[in-house]
C-alpha cells in the first residue's frame, strides 16, 4: 500500500496568493489509477516559504476534491491548521501517539456513510486532490524539504 508523498507523479505544486485561501497541490489521478481516501488518514507534513521557514501554527489546511464534470471543488477534509506540524520534527511525526489525523469533511462523511462506503472515498481517472492553504506566507514549491505523506491514503495503480 503505497502513500501519497509529494513526489508522486502527477502532483502540481504551486504558490499561494497570501491571506487568501488557495491551492497549493494538486494531484490528478492518472489513467488506470484509484486513490482510496479513507474517512481517516494519519498525516505527516513539512511544508516551507518562501522566506525559507515553515508555515505559521495557525494557518488553516483542507483538502478538497474535483470530478471532470464538477465547476469547483468540494471539501474533502475538515480543516487543520499547522501547530502540530511545525511543532514536532519528522521523526516525532511518524511515532503513532503523536502522529496528527484528519477526518473527511461531516457532509461527505455522511454521503460514504449511506452509500455504504465502509473505506472512504475512491477517486478514478482525471479526478483531483487538492491541498489548500490560508496563510500570510507564501509556499515555495521548490523547497526540497517540503515532505507529505498521507499514512493511510492508499493509491493504486494498474501499471
Amino acid at each position: 500500500m503505497p502513500s501519497f508523498y509529494l513526489n508522486l507523479t502527477g502532483i502540481e505544486l504551486k504558490q499561494n496568493v497570501p491571506n487568501v485561501e488557495t491551492p497549493i497541490l494538486v494531484y490528478t489521478v492518472p489513467a488506470g489509477g484509484t486513490v482510496l481516501f479513507p474517512r481517516m488518514t494519519r498525516i505527516l507534513m513539512k511544508l516551507y516559504c518562501t522566506d525559507g521557514n515553515e508555515f505559521d501554527k495557525g494557518d488553516v489546511f483542507q483538502f478538497y476534491y474535483k470530478t471532470p464534470a464538477m465547476k469547483n471543488e468540494k471539501p474533502l477534509t475538515e480543516h487543520f491548521t499547522y501547530h502540530m506540524f511545525q511543532v514536532l520534527d519528522l521523526k516525532d511525526q511518524t511515532d503513532t501517539a503523536k502522529t496528527q489525523t484528519i477526518t473527511l469533511d461531516s457532509e461527505l462523511m455522511q454521503k460514504v456513510a449511506y452509500m455504504g462506503g465502509e473505506q472512504g472515498v475512491r477517486f478514478t481517472k482525471d479526478r483531483q486532490i487538492i491541498l489548500k492553504v490560508k496563510s500570510s506566507k507564501v509556499f515555495d514549491p521548490n523547497n526540497p524539504e517540503n515532505y507529505l505523506e498521507l499514512k493511510d491514503v492508499e493509491v493504486i495503480s494498474s501499471e
